[in-house]
């Protein structure tokens, strides 16, 4: 059995935070693949860019449940409400950003049968939101991720003003 390299070894034992998020986003991207694929041949054939939707939002849910569970197992439990709605909310970007290029080779360029071959159809498909849509909703929330590590939150959730200098009044 082949071994990594030992270079390959070194970095990403020196960067664990970013093997969990590719391990994550690498599951939660096969899950929302073979979703739609489910849900575009079944139920919503005529409603792919809404297929893809549906199962990129049935996939966030199962990330953040990985991300609690083995990523972010140390967050403050006090900030876990906050943590969801800072997650969910650039889901829903990173969701919409996935559906862009399925909309756009659906909708605009008219990849669609009868215009196109079935298997032509089949495969813009997923090139436009298995490969283009899930390189940007990656891209987006590594940055994301890597601006909200570089700036960690402060210690409570009330806003923090400095207090004025006290000074005693002149009597």
């Amino acid at each position: 059995m082949r071994t990594l390299p030992q270079r390959w070894v070194a970095r990403l034992v020196r960067y664990p935070e970013a093997v969990k998020f590719l391990l994550i986003t690498s599951a939660a991207s096969l899950t929302t693949t073979a979703l739609f694929s489910i849900l575009k041949w079944t139920v919503l054939e005529t409603h792919p860019v809404t297929a893809y939707v549906l199962a990129a939002l049935i996939s966030a849910v199962c990330a953040y449940i990985l991300c609690l569970a083995w990523s972010f197992a140390g967050i403050d439990r006090a900030r876990e409400a906050r943590w969801a709605a800072y997650f969910f909310a650039t889901a829903v970007v990173s969701i919409a950003l996935g559906a862009v290029p399925l909309w756009i080779s659906r909708y605009t360029v008219g990849l669609t049968e009868p215009q196109v071959h079935r298997s032509a159809e089949i495969a813009s498909d997923f090139i436009a939101s298995s490969v283009v849509g899930a390189c940007l909703s990656t891209w987006f929330l590594w940055r994301v991720t890597q601006r909200v590590l570089s700036n960690p939150a402060p210690e409570n959730d009330a806003h923090i003003v400095p207090a004025p200098e006290c000074t005693d009044p002149p009597t």
